[in-house]
């Protein structure tokens, strides 16, 4: 029997729908799908060459309006035919993994749920098809990623409990964020309590967790209110967590003008023993007060760690504990206080203390705005690290007394090692501050600064110009706004100077940049079109990022450094 017809259409009716979803076709639709694409472009090509040799207008127009609703025939069967459609389970979730990870905050779904324009990409994917669905839904991992703030509140919503449920049994990246304040009407041992039993119950027991992010802002009423937070902080290092890998507690606290703060600390360090619940744990991130460090102290595995950061903490309790962090690959000390400012006991006898960290290989450093370099000696003084390759420092002092490197100092460049470094990173207080300072670092392949808008008048664009300064250099990132001008010929000098170089005999080893990175205002960089290419076609990575307004990247740059 003859195969019927739908008014108005061109496909056969088991197949009319084709490409209007993103079902799939079994094999012989696929075939029939494929014949019939072939067959329009044929009649599509016929109809374009009799309507271009044709001269009756109303003839002309109703061909082309076939050839148009061809035109719409093919498209549909060309997605009924697209490559993905016969792509496996496995490869597709493969590329939702990838998609997800690609994604704005690496695919973090935060709750409670923004508005609908802003959907996570994990629901956009999910509602694509029911393929889609199906392999979205039946992977755990595309839901591991989450932001809960408010919990107390969130954790109660609908959407969250059903997220949490597609999880299964993979583990969870989980940041949490709470603020706590005395005034909103119960008292705040009352509100944390709740906390902490809830987020054992409904967190901890029934999940794996691999990182876990913990962000609390704090106001005390009294002196009881701080000591039972501290207490419950340490309870929380005592929940089973084996699987943990990363954790990260931020601790922003605001006593009560009444509070003592300076007694609490005999309450909460006692030593408890080290918590033995964190078998995995390799990574930790702190931020608090001196309190803060006080309470978690003695519960803490210091000695498992490989990855550390702290912030706003003197110099003796820096190296109580590194003293018991031996294994540290990396360390990072954010506002590190000298020993003039306040603090609780002494944590080791510093005067005979030697700590060796044989496997550290990066160190940052950022001082606060009264260190000297006395300070830094007292510092740095005890420590041995042989293979450290990685420098972070930054110097917020503007003006006063002089600190290294813009006063030298030999046992500060001795215990940096600062002939064997490889990575620097600066955040110097002016631009003023010369890299000539930084001359001994000779085998130095990448530059990180964090420098302001520089003029000719500074030293540093006649540094870079020259191979003198880091013969070795590759790459070199500058982090705020720059004179396009300014960097673009100060490269095309230093390339110029490393290729001669290069050619002579008896200069030794010197490298060529490989890439230099710099954001601009974008109509500044129109001036300069072909010596960007000129410098690219060399072989030089430019990575030139532009914006319109000139205020744009310092707001955004600013923004980073105060909630990062």
């Amino acid at each position: 029997m003859q195969r019927q017809m739908p008014p108005n259409s061109l496909l056969p009716i088991d197949i009319a729908d084709i490409g209007e979803s993103n079902r799939t076709y079994s094999k012989i639709s696929v075939h029939i799908i494929g014949h019939l694409k072939d067959s329009i472009e044929e009649e599509v090509s016929r109809l374009d060459k009799v309507v271009t040799n044709l001269n009756l207008p109303e003839t002309a127009t109703s061909l082309r309006a076939r050839r148009d609703a061809l035109a719409k025939q093919l498209d549909r069967c060309n997605v009924a035919l697209a490559p993905h459609k016969v792509l496996p389970s496995d490869v597709l979730r493969y590329i939702f993994l990838h998609c997800i990870e690609s994604a704005g905050g690496g695919g973090t779904i935060t709750f409670p749920l923004r508005k609908q324009k802003e959907r996570p990409i994990q629901i956009i994917l999910s509602h694509v098809c029911t393929l889609w669905r199906h392999i979205v839904l039946a992977t755990p991992t595309i839901w591991t990623k989450l932001t809960i703030a408010n919990f107390l509140t969130t954790i109660a919503i609908p959407g969250l409990r059903e997220v949490l449920s597609r999880v299964q049994k993979a583990p969870l990246s989980l940041l949490i964020h709470q603020s706590f304040q005395y005034r909103d009407g119960l008292p705040l041992k009352v509100t944390f309590t709740t906390f902490v039993n809830t987020f054992y119950q409904q967190i901890i027991l029934p999940r794996r967790i691999r990182e876990l992010s913990l962000r609390f802002r704090m106001e005390y009423e009294d002196q009881e209110a701080m000591i039972s937070v501290l207490r419950k902080v340490q309870a929380i290092l005592y929940m089973p967590l084996p699987d943990l890998e990363l954790l990260e507690f931020r601790l922003a606290d605001k006593p009560n003008q009444d509070v003592e703060a300076d007694r609490s600390w005999a309450v909460c360090s006692t030593n408890g023993g080290m918590s033995n619940r964190l078998p995995t744990l390799t990574t930790l991130r702190l931020h608090g007060s001196v309190q803060f460090y006080a309470c978690i102290h003695d519960h803490m595995c210091w000695g498992q760690l490989r990855s550390l950061s702290i912030t706003s903490v003197t110099i003796e309790w820096v190296l109580g504990i590194l003293h018991q962090c031996r294994l540290l690959e990396t360390f990072d000390v954010d506002m590190l206080l000298p020993y003039r400012h306040a603090h609780f006991r002494q944590t080791v006898e510093l005067k005979v203390l030697h700590i060796s960290l044989p496997h550290l290989h990066h160190l940052g450093l950022s001082l606060h705005m009264d260190f000297i370099t006395q300070d830094l000696r007292r510092f740095l003084d005890p420590l041995s690290i042989p293979n450290l390759e990685s420098l972070s420092y930054n110097v917020v002092r503007l003006e006063g007394g002089e600190i290294w490197p813009h006063a030298p100092d030999p046992l500060i460049e001795d215990r940096l090692r600062l002939g064997n470094i490889e990575k620097l990173e600066l955040y110097p207080p002016t631009v003023s501050w010369s890299l000539t300072n930084w001359r001994k670092a000779r085998s130095l392949r990448q530059l990180h600064l964090h420098y302001p808008k520089f003029d000719t008048q500074y030293t540093l664009n006649s540094s870079l110009e020259s191979i003198d300064l880091f013969p070795l250099l590759e790459s070199v990132n500058f982090n705020l706004e720059q004179d396009p001008g300014t960097i673009l010929k100060m490269v095309e000098k230093r390339q110029r100077n490393a290729a001669d170089a290069m050619r002579a005999k008896g200069t030794g080893a010197v490298s060529l940049l490989k890439k230099v990175q710099f954001p601009c205002v974008k109509g500044d960089i129109e001036p300069f079109k072909d010596l960007v290419t000129s410098l690219r076609n060399t072989g030089l990575e430019l990575d030139i990022d532009t914006f319109r307004w000139p205020w744009l990247n310092w707001f955004v740059a600013l923004m980073v450094t105060k909630w990062d």
